[in-house]
């Protein structure tokens, strides 16, 4: 890592500091929401939508694809089993359009930015902390990199608005179409009977039922423990991740990345509770969004205790990454006293700064080689 990548990133989190402060985000707003969001989301869509080819260890893989898509026929698409077919079929229409492989880039970045800008917008009153963590938590790296999971998310991200209104139909519609671009998407309904059905149980059982809690960190070490099988079975099924069971993906600076994510996790979902104890349990009993975002999160802590033993799994704990993340900032922005929400907002800006600093130096994991950043016309 050089001096000018560290720079970057320093200077980026800087900037959506400022912005924040400028529009004051940090407070839940009522007018200047949008051209707020308009202002700290633009540079991370720029940076999605025109990096090098060279940035993300995924990002050339992709770029190769395109070229060999975009001149394929569509029966050659339906044949090909190493990716899904709605991905293919967004760059053999690219394709025909342009044989430049930076619109597909361009076209996955303004999804993201358009359907993350539209969530942040209806869901999280204070988004300033937010679009930091964006930068802090490197998720827009793994956005630059992960492209078919990218555009998963973006489609999960509107299925969410039917998850909390109960709308079952059109909530498989959207989570069945985001699969067909990362096979990942196929955790999320799990979202569902989760959040709905099994959440109105246990306000009934007064008790009598294991908590959420319980079931999940269950079904986590169970998994964990029998994980030979359990992995054999999904590699069977989608036999496109069978190079995820070379030694290398599951030891050293893997394994080392999903415990930090790990840990990180449960800072994320249970510090709140314990600053702030009274008010957040309110807030998840009778608060949907509150509700339903822990209950993702959760899902995303039990999923990303597996990965610790098989970094094939954050894949899936990565389509609940941008929900656990925004659970943590809806109850930060909700608390009750100023005092609390001054401090957590300026700790969770140094803490995970400094995470998101130790990463980017250390390269782990591998495939986020974000900074230094280069633009795609440094690609010659």
């Amino acid at each position: 890592m050089t001096v000018e990548g560290i720079l970057q990133f320093l200077g980026l989190v800087a900037f959506e500091i400022v912005v924040a402060i400028l529009f004051n985000a940090f407070s839940t707003m009522q007018k200047r929401k949008l051209p707020y969001l308009i202002c700290a989301i633009s540079p991370l869509a720029a940076m999605m939508m025109f990096h090098s080819r060279y940035i993300g260890n995924d990002s050339l893989n992709y770029y190769n694809l395109f070229l060999q898509t975009s001149r394929a026929t569509l029966q050659d698409l339906l044949t090909n089993t190493r990716f899904e077919h709605g991905y293919l079929l967004l760059n053999w229409l690219i394709g025909r359009f342009t044989a430049n492989p930076q619109w597909l880039y361009i076209c996955i970045g303004t999804f993201i930015s358009i359907a993350l800008i539209w969530w942040v917008y209806k869901y999280i009153p204070a988004p300033g902390l937010l679009c930091i963590l964006l930068v802090e938590m490197l998720m827009v790296d793994g956005w630059i990199s992960i492209a078919r999971q990218t555009i998963a998310v973006g489609i999960l991200l509107i299925a969410y608005k039917f998850l909390i209104q109960e709308k079952l139909i059109k909530f498989l519609i959207l989570v069945l179409i985001a699969t067909r671009f990362h096979n990942a998407a196929w955790i999320f309904l799990l979202a569902y009977p989760i959040v709905n059905w099994h959440q109105e149980s246990l306000l009934k059982s007064k008790g009598n039922l294991p908590s959420f809690e319980l079931i999940v960190s269950a079904v986590a070490i169970v998994s964990y423990v029998s994980l030979s099988s359990i992995l054999s079975s999904i590699l069977d099924t989608f036999t496109v991740y069978s190079y995820y069971q070379n030694g290398e993906m599951m030891a050293g600076d893997a394994r080392l990345a999903s415990i930090l994510q790990f840990l990180v996790g449960m800072l994320m979902m249970f510090v709140p509770q314990f600053v702030e104890k009274d008010n957040v349990k309110e807030l998840k009993k009778n608060d949907i969004i509150a509700r339903s975002l822990y209950m993702l999160g959760v899902i995303s802590l039990g999923i990303m205790f597996i990965a610790i033993k098989a970094t094939v799994f954050t894949r899936l704990a990565g389509i609940f990454t941008i929900f656990r993340v925004s659970y943590y900032v809806y109850t930060t922005s909700k608390f009750k006293f100023n005092r609390n929400k001054l401090i957590m907002i300026v700790v969770s800006i140094l803490v995970f700064g400094i995470y998101g600093l130790v990463i980017t130096i250390m390269k782990t994991p591998d495939w986020q080689t974000t900074y230094p950043f280069l633009w795609f016309w440094s690609n010659n």
